[in-house]
């Protein structure tokens, strides 16, 4: 299975055909954090994006947040300033689910690369 961030997942909607292929059999995984920010940004542009949204995420596995993803991710944030780096803390939330799931974890959120220096993912930039 992959797990996707919510650049991933647009890129997908948007019909990234080597995003398509790559996932075709695999499965694809989101966390709870990726479906509040999709469906967010399609509330704002109607009703065919939210369907299209909805459509996707029916075919994922949603990881929900759980205390020690929340626990991990406070730990990131806290290395990550230590290390001079701060980062949007639903990246943070997401790269700890991805991290507790061991999934490899697909983006194009360059962010990811500093929060791979101190989280455990299989980072991989579409």
């Amino acid at each position: 299975m992959l797990f996707f961030d919510t650049s991933a997942a647009i890129a997908w909607l948007r019909g990234d055909e080597l995003l398509k292929a790559e996932a075709d059999g695999e499965g694809v995984a989101v966390s709870a954090i990726t479906v509040y920010e999709l469906l967010w940004a399609a509330k704002r542009k109607g009703r065919k994006s939210q369907d299209a949204v909805e459509l996707f995420l029916d075919g994922c596995a949603i990881i929900p947040l759980s205390a020690d993803i929340a626990r991990r991710s406070a730990h990131l944030k806290a290395e990550l300033l230590a290390g001079g780096k701060d980062k949007p803390m639903a990246g943070i939330l997401i790269a700890a689910t991805a991290e507790h799931e061991n999934l490899r974890f697909l983006t194009s959120d360059k962010d990811f690369e500093d929060i791979a220096r101190f989280a455990d993912i299989d980072l991989h930039l579409i």
